[in-house]
């Protein structure tokens, strides 16, 4: 299975944190929920990536990041290696499509998420403080 370079946003705001929700049909991560995410592109570095994959997809430019974790995953039909960046403040509208949606930063929101442990990291380091 090959290797792919993946960058990942964590946005908090207000206690609660931005995920989606990946349809069965999709090639990867199928039918979990996950923080928004996109592969970087040769000669891309992550956070360039994660500027590029923001604007895409959330339709903001992130302005104040944190590179706070990296792990490999298992997407399905590839190993992810992700790099994970705490957004914490960006310009622009969010736009929230169908598959995007926010959830609270508490026990119930970490047992949703196929990546726990990159919010698990951010507690248990005093990056995020845990709302309940």
């Amino acid at each position: 299975m090959k290797t792919t370079n993946c960058v990942v946003a964590v946005l908090i705001r207000n206690g609660f944190m931005l995920v989606e929700k990946r349809s069965v049909l999709d090639e990867l991560d199928s039918g979990r929920v996950a923080f928004p995410c996109g592969h970087i592109e040769p000669n891309e570095n992550a956070e360039h990536a994660l500027i590029r994959e923001c604007q895409e997809e959330l339709h903001i430019t992130p302005i104040n990041f944190t590179k706070f974790y990296q792990s490999n995953h298992n997407a399905g039909k590839e190993i992810q290696d992700c790099v994970y960046y705490l957004v914490t403040k960006w310009t622009g509208n969010l736009i929230i499509k169908d598959k995007l949606f926010v959830v609270p930063i508490s026990t119930m929101g970490l047992d949703l998420l196929s990546d726990k442990n990159a919010i698990e990291f951010l507690i248990d380091s005093n990056l995020l403080i845990k709302k309940n």
